[in-house]
Order: structure tokens, then sequence, then C-alpha cells
């Protein structure tokens, strides 16, 4: 009986360590777009990688308080955004999907929040501007 509490108070402390939901509110840049079936990247940041037919863009998407924008190669869109539990739904009137922003941990430990938003047909990834992969 000991050790059985002994685990569950160890796995109480452990959980009670896992890094927060990072937050959504800021300004993040694209790093992919995808779609179709099989998620071919259609855009992606400049400089980064080239993917074979990938269009390299340079997009940024500013979140605040329920709202959002997208600029980038000389047009926008704006919209807006609610928490659906862990996850959020994000709306520009012509298009809507969900979206979730969670920490991305590599290989070596470290960790980059990661903003994914679906609208329509494509699949964003983003990650925080003052963040970015060099």
């Amino acid at each position: 009986m000991r050790r059985a509490a002994a685990v569950l108070a160890l796995l109480l402390l452990l959980s009670s360590c896992a890094p927060a939901q990072p937050p959504l509110e800021g300004t993040w840049r694209l790093f992919t777009a995808q779609t179709g079936p099989d998620g071919a990247v259609v855009a992606c940041a400049p400089g980064l990688w080239a993917w074979d037919g990938a269009r390299q863009v340079d997009v940024t998407m500013a979140v605040g308080d329920g709202t959002f924008s997208i600029t980038g190669g000389g047009s926008g869109t704006d919209g807006a955004w609610q928490r659906d539990g862990r996850f959020y739904t994000f709306d520009t009137g012509a298009a809507s999907g969900p979206a979730s922003c969670s920490w991305t941990v590599y290989d070596d430990g470290s960790r980059r929040a990661t903003l994914v938003v679906t609208l329509g047909e494509y699949s964003l990834t983003f990650y925080p501007a003052d963040d970015f992969p060099a």
C-alpha cells in the first residue's frame, strides 16, 4: 500500500511539472502551408528549406484578444478566434477551422511554441516571430 501511495505521489508531482500551454496571443510567423490529402507543402518561409514546388512567402499573424490578422505578400485577412477547451476555432468568415497551440519538443530537449491552424483546405504551421528558426 505504501508503494502504491509513493508511486501516486510521484506521478502527481511529475504531472504538476509539465509545461503549460504556450500563450496564443502574440505575433507568429508562417513556417509552412500544406494542402491536400497528402499534406503537400505549397508555401514556406523564405530562406529555410526549398520544398519542391513550394512558394516562398513571408507571412505573419498577429493574434489578439479574440481576433487575428494574417498579412503578407501584399494581402491579408482578419478574423476571430475562440477557445474550445485546449483547442481553438479560427474563423475569417470565408473559412474556418480548428487550431492548436502547443510545444514542439526536439530530440535535444529544446522546445518551441507551435501554432497549427486549419483554414479551409490549408493547414498552416506558425512559430513565434521572435523565436523563428534561422
